[in-house]
């Protein structure tokens, strides 16, 4: 849910159900703080006992207006052994060849399912994200802008499409034991074995490990494949080496176990869940030694000095390229059946350029970056969500 930041708790008084009330709490899912954003992702909750069924729906009360909304009931059985992982909305999105390397190589690294958000992707970018769905791999979740309020739209004034709330929706989405929260410049890398392999490891020598938090490294910029390419001939073997540096960010990306988080965040957990009334699961900060989160744009928003600090290494292992490269040749068989020209528009410098961070100024790309229009050919999502204004 996504509301006004200074609203208080005592605007919400209760939640009702066959007649019964328990009263509304509620959590930010933390605003950026560099922003003049002055809409905001929020959790509202009610505790409600283990043993009470819930109806179709329920009643929302504040101060102002009874509101009925209905009940959607998340994951409640047992959650499976495996890993999913989310990937926060797209908007103006339409490198399809990213999207084909992040779920082939995250694939071979043991990711079993990926939730991904969608505002508005070039057609072929969608004809790639509904390949993966019929194969069972992907949810294409449809993430759309928030109604307008008589003459207030808060787009204008929500940090990038509403960010946040979605890593709370995927986390009660998903059935799998653990989830990570990525974008599809994230590339988590273990020095040995499997992320599947260590994640499940450390957990079974240490029970209160809720998170696991990798060291975010940065990757030299690539080439943006845009233009006239012989796909034909494309061979991912830039991704084999690159020049990365070890100590250039402090931020993390962060694995969860979801029955151990509360309030998830793109960096880290905001809050996990009680052991005791005591003590919280904790973030297990991974060495750099073990793995890290390769962070690969082919712009940098900020700016990076490439100096002796970026070392030539090992990006993404020889043999799941080559895995990479045979997936890549049946997704192209299929591309060049539906779509007549597979050409990409250079907008990553653009978009780079239009919704950068700047202090004190809210990024809303769909109201800063209004020329991408022009460049593809958007697939965009009509107004499906549930929303209910109070």
């Amino acid at each position: 849910m996504t509301i006004y930041p200074n609203v208080v708790e005592e605007d919400f008084k209760r939640l009702d159900f066959r007649a019964i009330g328990r009263k509304m709490k509620q959590r930010a899912l933390r605003c950026p703080g560099h922003t003049a954003c002055e809409w905001c992702s929020y959790r509202w909750y009610a505790e409600i006992p283990a043993y009470v069924n819930l109806p179709e729906n329920v009643h929302l009360i504040s101060e102002r207006r009874m509101v009925k909304v209905r009940v959607t009931k998340s994951v409640l059985t047992k959650r499976r052994e495996g890993i999913a992982v989310c990937v926060s909305p797209l908007y103006y999105f339409n490198n399809w060849v990213r999207v084909v390397e992040f779920i082939e190589i995250y694939r071979n690294y043991g990711v079993q399912h990926f939730y991904i958000y969608v505002l508005s992707v070039s057609k072929i970018v969608y004809s790639v994200l509904q390949y993966y769905e019929k194969q069972g791999m992907v949810s294409i979740i449809e993430w759309t802008e928030l109604p307008k309020i008589g003459d207030i739209d808060p787009n204008k004034a929500v940090f990038r499409v509403g960010q946040g709330a979605d890593h709370v929706d995927c986390l009660m989405r998903s059935s799998a034991k653990y989830v990570a929260a990525l974008d599809f410049d994230d590339y988590i890398t273990i020095s040995n074995g499997t992320i599947l392999d260590y994640i499940t490891r450390e957990e079974e020598n240490d029970p209160t490990i809720g998170s696991f938090n990798f060291l975010i490294t940065l990757v030299r910029p690539q080439k943006f494949p845009f233009g006239d390419v012989d796909w034909h001939n494309y061979d991912f073997n830039h991704l084999i080496e690159a020049e990365i540096c070890d100590t250039c960010n402090r931020e993390f990306k962060t694995i969860m176990i979801a029955d151990k988080v509360d309030i998830p965040f793109t960096h880290f957990v905001v809050k996990h869940r009680q052991i005791d009334e005591n003590t919280e699961y904790r973030a297990h900060r991974v060495s750099t030694e073990t793995g890290s989160s390769r962070h690969a744009r082919y712009y940098y928003v900020e700016p990076v000095i490439y100096d002796s600090k970026f070392k030539k290494q090992t990006f993404i292992e020889q043999p799941i390229v080559e895995s990479l490269r045979n997936a890549f040749k049946k997704i192209l068989r299929r591309l060049m059946g539906i779509h007549r020209n597979l050409r990409l528009a250079d907008t990553s410098d653009y978009m780079n350029n239009c919704s950068r961070y700047v202090l004190g100024v809210c990024q809303t790309p769909l109201h800063t970056c209004t020329d991408m229009e022009e460049l593809e050919d958007w697939k965009k999502f009509e107004r499906r969500s549930q929303f209910y204004i109070l």
